[in-house]
């Protein structure tokens, strides 16, 4: 697909037929949001905030896996 960073996602979501796309929160730096609303594609940004959840010995560790 032709096109670098912005350009090349905008490509993509055009020749699907995208009307929103789902970015990851770090796509705010690079993501050219005018080029999409101009052609009608609204983007959305991930705002996930990890749960906090017991853990065996306190302090509470965020991204902890077995």
């Amino acid at each position: 697909m032709p096109g670098q960073k912005s350009d090349r996602v905008l490509n993509l979501c055009r020749a699907l037929g995208a009307t929103v796309y789902l970015s990851g929160a770090l796509g705010a730096n690079y993501l050219e949001v005018e080029k999409f609303e101009a052609e009608g594609i609204r983007v959305v940004f991930q705002d996930y905030h990890f749960p906090t959840y017991p853990q065996l010995y306190p302090p509470f560790l965020p991204n902890l896996s077995m």
